[in-house]
């Protein structure tokens, strides 16, 4: 029997009994067969077909199809392009070529995919095993206890209530966790993979990502590189364990353990707690409520900070971002970078120190220990302080000051780029006792002895760069003065070059 539609939204039933054949034409058509072998023919529009009874033959043409497929005989029929086409079938079914998405409904509990992006959903009442194959698929799964299988592709796995088994295969695939009882199983190199849990969550094997979201606060990685990242809402804990892991705070107050690795940690808004483990750790501070913590000999650490900052202990490296301008060392060999646009200030305090200025005008002190202190862009101030340090002042006008508990303290400070007429070296009369600024005295001398014969209180030698200081005033020895910096040779050094100060702020 053969019965046809209009170019109209057509509602075209099959003969009960005989084997039908339906032609819908145009419009969006509903095509209903009956209880023989028929054949029903969509033609164009967003038609709906359901063969009813019998070995059905269902070609929904051009536009976005339905199917209801009710027995394994069934036949979809799809042509490439010819629109998003879903079948929803009561019995065990896989699509067909050019069919796009499925639902599982009355007993059926096993849907596959095919090569193209397909979204499967599993029975809503009945443990379901849906299989992704090809391509970029998402598979939901229902109240069961369902097994989705991604296959190849970049899939997103859901397997809805019930504990679930999610395997995505080959791919970047995404996984949602919304069961204690929920098992994720990846291979090695088959893709980098994430999880979103709602509970708290450790990730399996050969998973990289894990975001908390709903009421989860746990999050712990694994052994390799992981991605965790915090409930957006909600103070949460992160484990890296092993690998070079980044962790991520939220608005809450987080906990953030890196564990073995170069990790990364983040914890976002709010007072967090930050625990690099060993390894070289990264630390992003924005708060003063953060708080850093570091064993002796876990790594060399860095502090990426938007506020200013004083490294806490065990930790080496500071750098300035944002707007922060204040750095402080510690007792360690430190690493302190400027504000790379603002004039910063960084104090070294223990141990042997780089610092490291930015393009703002900055000030560099070294502390204890033998300093580098480069002011980079700007007009600078360094002040080595204690020990043999080395000074750099960059571009613009830079002063190069010395000052310490007393004259020997100072060390022997070697400048690289006194430019005369620009920069100016600071003297202050706590150390140099001999000097005030109405009858200060330089001279230049060829060799170390001419230095010490001569009556100048500052004597610079422009053979060796070598400049001393004579405490004595007069031409027999330097008296408890000294050498106290090293220039380059050949300067045209002159008595303007130098400012004698008596206080020290």
């Amino acid at each position: 029997m053969y019965i046809s539609g209009t170019e109209n939204n057509d509602f075209l039933v099959a003969n009960s009994a005989l084997d039908s054949t339906l032609d819908g034409l145009g419009g969006n058509d509903t095509l209903l067969g009956g209880a023989g072998n028929d054949t029903l023919n969509g033609g164009d529009g967003n038609d709906s077909l359901n063969g009813g009874a019998g070995n059905d033959t269902l070609n929904g043409g051009a536009g976005d199809d339905t199917y209801i497929v009710d027995s394994l005989g069934d036949q979809v029929v799809e042509a490439p392009g010819a629109g998003v086409d879903t079948v929803r079938a009561s019995v065990n079914y896989t699509l067909s070529n050019d069919v796009e998405n499925l639902y599982l409904t009355g007993n059926a509990i096993l849907g596959t995919g095919n090569s193209i992006n397909n979204i499967l959903v599993a029975n809503a009442a009945l443990g379901s095993t849906l299989d992704g194959l090809g391509g970029n698929d998402t598979l939901l799964g229902g109240a069961g206890n369902d097994t989705l299988n991604g296959g190849d592709g970049n899939d997103s796995l859901n397997g809805g209530a019930g504990n679930d088994t999610l395997n995505g295969g080959t791919g970047d695939d995404t996984y949602t966790v919304d069961s204690l009882g929920d098992r994720v199983v990846e291979a090695p190199g088959a893709g980098v993979d994430t999880v979103r849990a709602s509970v708290n969550y450790t990730l399996s094997n050969d998973v990289e990502n894990l975001y908390l979201t709903g009421n989860a606060t746990l999050g712990t990685g694994n052994s390799i590189n992981n991605y965790l990242v915090a409930n957006a809402a909600l103070g949460s804990t992160l484990n890296g364990l092993g690998g070079n892991d980044t962790l991520l705070g939220g608005a809450g107050s987080d906990t953030l353990n890196g564990g073995d690795g170069n990790d990364i940690l983040n914890g976002g808004a709010d007072a967090d707690f930050l625990f690099g483990g060993a390894g070289d750790d990264t630390y992003t501070v924005d708060s003063f409520d953060d708080l850093v913590v570091e064993a002796a000999g876990a790594g060399v650490d860095t502090v990426r900070a938007s506020i200013n900052y004083t490294l806490g202990d065990n930790v080496e490296n500071l750098i300035l971002s944002s707007s922060a301008t204040a750095a402080r060392g510690n007792s360690s060999n430190n690493y302190l970078v400027a504000n790379a646009a603002l004039g910063s200030t960084l104090n070294g305090l223990g141990g042997n120190d780089i610092l490291l200025g930015g393009t703002g005008n900055d000030t560099l002190n070294g502390g204890d220990g033998n300093d580098s202190l480069t002011g980079g862009a700007g007009n600078d101030r360094l002040v080595g302080f204690w020990g043999n340090d080395t000074l750099i002042g960059g571009a613009g006008s830079d002063r190069f000051e010395f000052f310490s508990s007393s004259f020997a303290m100072i060390g022997v400070d070697v400048i690289t780029d006194f430019t005369s007429g620009q920069d100016k070296m600071v003297l202050y009369t706590n150390n140099f006792s001999g000097l005030i600024a109405a009858n200060f005295s330089f001279a230049i001398a060829t060799s170390n002895d001419d230095a010490a014969s001569n009556s100048a209180r500052i004597i610079y030698n422009s053979t060796s760069g070598s400049l001393f200081y004579n405490q004595n005033g007069d031409g027999s020895g330097f008296g408890e003065g000294g050498q106290f910096a090293t220039l380059a040779p050949n300067l045209m050094v002159t008595a303007n070059d130098f400012v004698v100060s008596s206080s020290f702020s």
